[in-house]
């Protein structure tokens, strides 16, 4: 196994993103998170939803491609893990998915529920954490066609964890569902460096002014924070809504704040380390898909190349009826 031992129990103080919270007075959680949640123009932003849809779209292609023993007419499931908010399973429940989803944050929980597709029973959606996974969290007692891990939270989270949502995935998929997760590539530490929440702070920058703070910058306005699928503002919203997560359960160095120390482990895993893992599981490695930030400004020949983003999404069958070939 490539996973190295989990950290030792306990957190080194003082954190920067500790120190940050003298500086950011955030207020409690639950009225922050309802904020963040009601706020109707951040959170369902033209192009937040717009770049949401494209990636259910591409997810749904790539199911119907490589699973064609589920054909049109029959009932097709999702499951998604740190679902956030429900984007993804509500965007799934508009094309007639049923949807399962979990996360630690009950706010998020709550707004799925209220929600039209949550009313109807298309969705349901459980308050958990990925830790207990299989013990105190319960698994639906249904099977899956397609089980999803997004904005690269499987790489926030510890190795046992990380061994229990895998045999989640595995445990839940109907023959020859899909696995799908995103991942924080090399490439993501190599790109060009974005200012932490304390070097803003140190160099008294306004957070508006392009910064990311440790989120995905969209558009100079709108901020991304992963981990729970927020939306906000200002990077400020983003981190104070991501700092619900319990504090024991933080295995990432500088979390949410400097990407540079981003993840659980010493280095991040390539796309192939993550094929070898789970091919060793049973899974079928069937595409990876690669992300960027844009293209390079013209060389004096006029040729542009991709600047990777770093992120890829990763996708594996569980073998059984209706497989095509691996790698397509």
């Amino acid at each position: 196994m490539f996973w190295p031992k989990s950290p030792a129990a306990g957190l080194s103080p003082p954190r920067p993103w500790q120190e940050a919270s003298s500086v950011y007075s955030a207020p409690s959680t639950a009225q922050h998170s309802a904020e963040i949640l009601d706020d109707q123009e951040t959170l369902e932003g033209a192009l937040p939803r717009h770049l949401q849809t494209l990636q259910v779209q591409w997810m749904l292609h790539r199911h119907r491609a490589l699973s064609p023993v589920h054909t049109a007419g029959n009932a097709r499931t999702v499951f998604d893990l740190a679902c956030g908010n429900g984007a993804h399973l509500q965007i799934f429940a508009d094309s007639g998915w049923s949807g399962w989803g979990v996360d630690i944050n009950p706010i998020s929980i709550k707004g799925i529920l209220s929600s039209q597709a949550g009313r109807r029973g298309l969705i349901e959606a459980v308050q958990g954490d990925l830790n207990a996974l299989g013990t105190t969290l319960p698994a639906p007692h249904h099977k899956a066609d397609l089980v999803l891990m997004c904005y690269g939270t499987i790489c926030t989270l510890p190795p046992g964890t990380v061994d229990r949502i895998t045999r989640f995935a595995w445990e839940s998929l109907k023959p020859g569902g899909l696995w799908m997760l995103d991942i924080i590539t090399p490439e993501y530490f190599s790109s060009p460096r974005q200012p932490s929440l304390e070097e803003l702070i140190r160099d008294g920058d306004d957070p508006e002014g392009g910064h990311t703070s440790g989120a995905l910058l969209l558009d100079q306005k709108t901020y991304l924070s992963p981990w729970l699928g927020f939306w906000g503002a200002l990077p400020k919203r983003v981190i104070e809504s991501t700092w619900y997560y319990p504090t024991e359960n933080l295995y990432c160095e500088d979390y949410s704040v400097a990407k540079q120390r981003f993840l659980t482990w010493k280095r991040p895993y390539t796309p192939q380390e993550y094929r070898t893992r789970y091919r060793s599981r049973g899974f079928l490695h069937c595409t990876t898909e690669s992300g960027s930030f844009g293209q390079t400004p013209p060389r004096d020949d006029g040729s542009r190349s991709d600047i990777p983003s770093g992120w890829s999404t990763l996708v594996f069958q569980k073998s059984g009826r209706g497989n095509k070939n691996e790698d397509v």
